[in-house]
């Protein structure tokens, strides 16, 4: 038996067509119809996670140029600036997926932000366009300070240490003088500079400073209870004598160090209850 095609009549048999074309058009206007949604109504839904997940990314560092201006960094390239003091965030997150560990600013238009594999993001407009400078290193960068629009240094992982003399134009590596064979290169977590003094701190209780505002570093001791613990942040503050630095890090440890000189004033802090905190335990972490 042949297999025959069924026409229909149309316009009183003048013309004939074929089922099968009909529900053919009607299923190609219903894939475009689909398409559309598909392309239109995903990505929206899409921009709207994207923007409500952004509040939730991990934050790393921040850095105020002024009382009202400032900004912060974080993970998946977050990067957020507020101009009212802290009291609401605008989204600056960068197009790109780069870790932001490390910001600091000379005044409110130059900034550079330390990144993962070696990366170090320059601007120069206030944040508005962010510019990678070479670094000549893969290596994970932790902590970036500036103390003018020309001198810097970063520090990251395996204790590595960068300076600039021209505003991150160029980056020469810097070697830290062990002290000992067996010493390891431990990695650095966070710089600080102001003027010519310097503190960098890191893994296993390290301390380096700077008293050339970081052409030469030396090793700072420390008493062996805290030499294992690790030392993640450290901030310099200028007094009418000297300049004060304080350290922190695993366990609730503060260093205080004072003049151009590291001197331990301080160690594991015994906490004290405030009249509005009587009778209350802190949580256990344990």
């Amino acid at each position: 038996m042949s297999a025959s095609l069924l026409l229909l009549p149309l316009n009183r048999g003048k013309s004939f067509y074929s089922p099968l074309f009909y529900y053919r058009q009607i299923l190609i206007s219903f894939l475009v119809v689909v398409l559309w949604v598909y392309l239109l109504i995903p990505n929206t839904l899409f921009a709207q996670q994207k923007k409500q997940q952004k509040l939730y990314d991990d934050l790393f560092s921040v850095s105020f140029q002024t009382e009202k201006d400032g900004w912060a960094a974080g993970d998946w390239g977050t990067l957020l600036y507020t101009n009212d003091g802290g009291k609401t965030w605008i989204d600056k997150t960068l197009p790109k997926d780069i870790v932001l560990y490390s910001i600091d600013f000379q005044g409110e238009d130059e900034g550079w932000i330390a990144c993962e594999l070696g990366t170090i993001l320059h601007t120069q407009d206030g944040g508005k366009t962010w510019i990678p400078q070479q670094t000549g290193v893969e290596t994970t960068l932790f902590g970036v300070s500036f103390t003018s629009r020309k001198e810097g240094v970063a520090v990251g992982l395996d204790g590595v240490i960068l300076k600039t003399e021209d505003g991150g134009r160029s980056w020469q590596k810097v070697e830290l003088q062990l002290e000992a064979e067996r010493e390891e290169k431990r990695s650095l977590y966070d710089v600080k500079l102001m003027g010519t003094l310097g503190i960098a701190v890191g893994d296993a209780g390290k301390i380096i400073t700077t008293i050339d505002g970081g052409k030469t570093w030396t090793t700072t001791p420390l008493p062996m209870d805290m030499y294992l613990v690790w030392l993640r942040a450290v901030t310099i503050v200028k007094s009418t004598n000297s300049n004060k630095g304080i350290i922190v890090g695993a366990r609730s440890i503060t260093i205080l160090t004072q003049n151009d000189k590291l001197k331990l004033t301080g160690s594991i802090p015994t906490l004290q209850p405030s009249d509005n905190s009587k009778n209350k335990e802190l949580p256990n972490k344990n």
